[in-house]
Protein backbone atom coordinates (compact mmCIF):
# COMPACT_ATOMS: atom_id res chain seq x y z
CA UNK A 1 0.00 0.00 0.00
CA UNK A 2 0.84 3.79 -0.65
CA UNK A 3 -0.57 6.76 0.72
CA UNK A 4 0.54 10.12 -0.22
CA UNK A 5 -0.60 13.73 -1.85
CA UNK A 6 -0.75 14.16 -5.49
CA UNK A 7 1.47 16.87 -5.19
CA UNK A 8 4.19 13.73 -5.14
CA UNK A 9 2.68 11.30 -7.37
CA UNK A 10 5.72 11.50 -9.99
CA UNK A 11 8.19 10.05 -7.00
CA UNK A 12 6.32 6.94 -8.35
CA UNK A 13 7.37 7.03 -11.76
CA UNK A 14 9.76 4.31 -12.12
CA UNK A 15 7.41 2.11 -10.53
CA UNK A 16 4.57 2.31 -13.71
CA UNK A 17 6.00 4.97 -15.98
CA UNK A 18 3.43 4.81 -18.72
CA UNK A 19 0.29 4.65 -15.81
CA UNK A 20 1.56 7.73 -13.69
CA UNK A 21 1.59 9.48 -17.57
CA UNK A 22 -1.77 8.31 -18.29
CA UNK A 23 -3.08 9.52 -14.54
CA UNK A 24 -1.78 13.09 -14.46
CA UNK A 25 -3.20 13.41 -17.60
CA UNK A 26 -6.66 12.24 -17.26
CA UNK A 27 -6.75 14.02 -13.89
CA UNK A 28 -5.72 17.12 -15.53
CA UNK A 29 -9.18 17.22 -17.24
CA UNK A 30 -11.55 15.73 -14.41
CA UNK A 31 -13.50 17.53 -11.48
CA UNK A 32 -16.48 17.22 -9.41
CA UNK A 33 -18.79 17.19 -12.67
CA UNK A 34 -16.75 14.76 -14.46
CA UNK A 35 -19.67 11.90 -15.54
CA UNK A 36 -19.59 8.74 -13.78
CA UNK A 37 -18.20 5.94 -15.89
CA UNK A 38 -15.08 4.35 -17.21
CA UNK A 39 -12.57 5.36 -19.28
CA UNK A 40 -9.76 3.65 -20.84
CA UNK A 41 -6.60 5.41 -20.73
CA UNK A 42 -3.69 2.72 -22.04
CA UNK A 43 -6.11 0.06 -23.27
CA UNK A 44 -6.48 -2.83 -20.48
CA UNK A 45 -3.54 -1.70 -18.83
CA UNK A 46 -4.45 1.06 -17.73
CA UNK A 47 -8.59 2.20 -16.60
CA UNK A 48 -10.34 4.63 -14.94
CA UNK A 49 -13.54 4.33 -13.33
CA UNK A 50 -15.69 7.65 -11.87
CA UNK A 51 -18.67 7.30 -9.70
CA UNK A 52 -20.59 8.66 -7.61
CA UNK A 53 -21.73 6.03 -4.21
CA UNK A 54 -22.39 6.81 -0.65
CA UNK A 55 -20.01 6.06 2.48
CA UNK A 56 -21.23 3.10 4.49
CA UNK A 57 -20.78 1.55 7.94
CA UNK A 58 -18.36 -1.10 8.50
CA UNK A 59 -20.67 -3.50 8.81
CA UNK A 60 -21.85 -3.37 5.03
CA UNK A 61 -18.50 -3.24 4.09
CA UNK A 62 -15.89 -6.05 2.12
CA UNK A 63 -12.45 -6.44 1.64
CA UNK A 64 -11.41 -7.35 -1.64
CA UNK A 65 -8.56 -8.33 -3.81
CA UNK A 66 -6.99 -8.59 -6.88
CA UNK A 67 -4.17 -10.71 -8.64
CA UNK A 68 -3.45 -8.53 -12.31
CA UNK A 69 -4.44 -5.57 -11.24
CA UNK A 70 -3.71 -2.84 -8.68
CA UNK A 71 -6.12 0.13 -7.26
CA UNK A 72 -4.99 3.92 -7.13
CA UNK A 73 -8.23 5.65 -5.71
CA UNK A 74 -9.04 9.26 -5.06
CA UNK A 75 -11.50 11.10 -4.17
CA UNK A 76 -13.40 14.14 -6.11
CA UNK A 77 -16.05 14.89 -3.50
CA UNK A 78 -16.18 13.70 0.25
CA UNK A 79 -13.95 11.42 2.07
CA UNK A 80 -13.82 7.90 2.91
CA UNK A 81 -12.24 5.74 5.59
CA UNK A 82 -10.19 2.81 4.14
CA UNK A 83 -8.85 -0.61 5.73
CA UNK A 84 -5.62 -2.14 4.06
CA UNK A 85 -4.50 -5.80 5.15
CA UNK A 86 -1.01 -6.77 3.16
CA UNK A 87 -2.54 -10.09 2.65
CA UNK A 88 -6.20 -11.48 2.37
CA UNK A 89 -4.29 -14.05 4.95
CA UNK A 90 -6.99 -15.37 7.95
CA UNK A 91 -9.83 -13.46 5.86
CA UNK A 92 -12.81 -15.38 5.18
CA UNK A 93 -14.06 -15.42 1.71
CA UNK A 94 -17.81 -14.69 0.83
CA UNK A 95 -17.01 -15.76 -2.60
CA UNK A 96 -14.36 -17.92 -5.40
CA UNK A 97 -11.72 -15.97 -7.20
CA UNK A 98 -13.11 -14.06 -9.91
CA UNK A 99 -9.87 -14.36 -12.88
CA UNK A 100 -12.55 -12.82 -15.31
CA UNK A 101 -13.49 -9.46 -13.11
CA UNK A 102 -10.04 -10.08 -11.18
CA UNK A 103 -11.62 -9.50 -7.65
CA UNK A 104 -12.51 -11.92 -4.69
CA UNK A 105 -14.52 -10.65 -1.32
CA UNK A 106 -14.09 -11.44 2.25
CA UNK A 107 -15.37 -10.67 5.26
CA UNK A 108 -14.45 -8.00 7.48
CA UNK A 109 -12.08 -8.45 10.15
CA UNK A 110 -9.87 -5.46 10.93
CA UNK A 111 -7.20 -7.31 12.80
CA UNK A 112 -3.53 -6.23 11.52
CA UNK A 113 -5.48 -3.58 8.89
CA UNK A 114 -4.03 -0.30 8.39
CA UNK A 115 -6.93 2.41 8.67
CA UNK A 116 -5.94 5.70 6.37
CA UNK A 117 -8.24 8.71 5.50
CA UNK A 118 -9.27 9.13 1.68
CA UNK A 119 -10.04 12.48 0.76
CA UNK A 120 -9.18 15.12 -2.23
CA UNK A 121 -5.65 15.71 -2.91
CA UNK A 122 -4.51 12.47 -1.86
CA UNK A 123 -4.36 8.80 -2.99
CA UNK A 124 -3.73 5.56 -1.64
CA UNK A 125 -2.56 2.33 -4.03
CA UNK A 126 -3.60 -1.11 -3.37
CA UNK A 127 -0.63 -3.77 -5.01
CA UNK A 128 -2.57 -7.39 -5.95
CA UNK A 129 -3.39 -9.73 -2.67
CA UNK A 130 -3.26 -6.69 -0.56
CA UNK A 131 -6.83 -7.14 1.16
CA UNK A 132 -8.32 -3.19 1.04
CA UNK A 133 -11.86 -2.21 2.14
CA UNK A 134 -13.06 1.30 1.17
CA UNK A 135 -16.26 3.71 1.30
CA UNK A 136 -16.80 3.25 4.88
CA UNK A 137 -18.43 6.55 6.87
CA UNK A 138 -16.54 8.84 8.62
CA UNK A 139 -17.30 10.76 12.29
CA UNK A 140 -20.08 7.75 12.34
CA UNK A 141 -22.57 9.73 9.26
CA UNK A 142 -22.80 8.58 5.40
CA UNK A 143 -21.88 10.93 3.02
CA UNK A 144 -22.31 11.20 -0.41
CA UNK A 145 -18.49 10.71 -2.60
CA UNK A 146 -17.33 10.79 -6.14
CA UNK A 147 -14.11 8.86 -6.87
CA UNK A 148 -11.76 7.63 -9.42
CA UNK A 149 -10.31 4.28 -9.38
CA UNK A 150 -7.18 3.77 -11.80
CA UNK A 151 -6.82 0.04 -12.21
CA UNK A 152 -3.31 -0.30 -13.55
CA UNK A 153 -2.34 -3.99 -14.97
CA UNK A 154 0.74 -5.29 -12.72
CA UNK A 155 3.84 -5.56 -14.33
Amino acid sequence: MIYDNWENLTKYTALMPDAIAAIEKFMATVSAETPSGAYPLLGDDVKASVFDSRTNPLEKGVFEIHRQYLDLQTMLIGEELNYCRLTSDGLKPTMAFDAEKDYQLFEVDLSAAAKLLLKRNCFAIYFPEEAHLTSSIVNGESQPIKKIVFKIRAQ
